[in-house]
């Protein structure tokens, strides 16, 4: 979640890093179900968001866009998103492989729509991010 204090902005996202999840989307005998990689593929790609971020900002604009084009095209999500149900998880992850896929949008503007889609209030309860009470707001460009 991307909240706004005093005076800095951060990101609460107890997630697997990137490179974690590149080693267990790499492991294809995982018994994970599909549901269960769409919901890690989401987390990750939240923790893209909040490498973007500034001050802290360890991303680049360009190097997030590679490492989300690499998340949602790995066999693994391909696979789970075509044995999926019609999840609020699932329908969230095609949403970013929509926007991702979109090569008329700036890596900025892509950027800030992947926020629109991945902190949604309605995902953020669905994946048991407690409420803060703070103001949730998307990326650095809307405040």
């Amino acid at each position: 979640m991307y909240v706004r204090g005093e005076n800095a902005v951060t990101c609460q996202v107890p997630l697997l890093s990137y490179h974690d999840w590149n080693a267990t989307a790499a492991c294809e005998s995982s018994p994970m179900s599909s549901d269960r990689i769409i919901v890690e593929a989401i987390k990750v790609a939240r923790d893209l968001l909040c490498q973007n971020l500034p001050p802290r900002q360890h991303l680049g604009n360009a190097a997030t866009m590679m490492r989300f084009q690499e998340l949602v095209r790995s066999q693994a999500i391909r696979s789970a998103l075509e044995r999926s149900a019609d999840t609020l998880f699932a329908f969230a992850l095609r949403a970013v492989e929509r926007v991702i896929s979109d090569q008329t949008r700036t890596n900025r503007e892509i950027i800030n729509q992947l926020w629109e889609i991945l902190d949604d209030p309605h995902l953020n309860q669905a994946l048991g991010i407690p409420h803060s009470g703070r103001k949730t707001l998307g990326p650095p460009g809307r405040y």
